[in-house]
């Protein structure tokens, strides 16, 4: 799997950055270039409601104005699924 992503706030007190490629990820806590998506949350605040929701809904943040996308959605859910099933692996429930 190959993808890179953006993860920001909208004021840019938030910038990190996952790159994955060859069956690992890099971080970077600054922007990068040519994601695949970027996705901007409208605070810290919204970040943090998104990140501790036991059932995150990134459709529903984005119809609260919490969150825009940009790119393709595809990898924002394979980045939910990649999420989810080390969750899952962790508690042991996987």
């Amino acid at each position: 799997f190959k993808g890179r992503y953006l993860f920001r706030s909208r004021d840019n007190s938030i910038t990190v950055a996952a790159v994955f490629k060859k069956n690992r990820m890099r971080v970077y806590e600054q922007e990068i270039d040519r994601t695949n998506v970027t996705v901007t949350f409208r605070n810290e605040k919204a970040l943090m409601n998104y990140l501790l929701s036991p059932k995150p809904d990134i459709l529903g943040s984005i119809l609260r104005q919490d969150v825009t996308i940009d790119g393709n959605f595809n990898y924002l859910y394979k980045f939910a699924y990649m999420a989810k099933h080390l969750q899952l692996m962790v508690t042991g429930k996987a």
